[in-house]
């Protein structure tokens, strides 16, 4: 694998009851945190009752 190559990854959510949700996922080196994060997505999660 090339240097400074990101693997892709799965993220798993599982509701455990109705309700809303905002999830933020940053991608980042964990040096640098006084910058702004190399991607981000924000994704709202509405989960109703059967």
């Amino acid at each position: 694998m090339p240097p400074g190559y990101s693997l892709d990854v799965l993220i798993t959510i599982q509701a455990l009851e109705p309700g809303h949700a905002t999830i933020h996922i940053v991608q980042r080196r964990v040096w640098e945190k006084d910058k702004l994060p190399l991607k981000e997505h924000v994704i709202e999660i509405f989960v109703k009752s059967g």
